[in-house]
């Protein structure tokens, strides 16, 4: 186990020992962000490398209706998530 990714700590509750896994970035302080599944980012990145000029790095209910009309995406949610991913993929310049 590398001790830098993961570290373990203790603590007694009820006469019982119960281990808590903190990452580094816990442990310093560092938020992290979401994680999304794999297949949301090939979609966006897709996307985005496909139609470069039809999305908005700015604006996401236009994004929404972007990968709407350029998907097949049936759940309101999962478009909703594509987008979202869409507009911080652009964000960080990776367009």
């Amino acid at each position: 186990m590398r001790n830098d990714v993961i570290k373990l700590s203790g603590y007694k509750k009820d006469n019982f020992y119960i281990m808590v896994a903190k990452s580094t970035c816990q442990i310093r302080g560092i938020t992290m962000g979401n994680i999304r599944p794999t297949y949301i980012k090939r979609v966006a990145i897709e996307l985005v490398e496909k139609f470069p000029d039809q999305f908005d790095p700015e604006d996401y209910e236009h994004n929404k209706d972007k990968v709407e009309e350029l998907t097949n995406v049936d759940s309101k949610q999962m478009r909703n998530k594509i987008a979202g991913y869409v507009v911080r993929y652009m964000n960080r310049g990776n367009n």
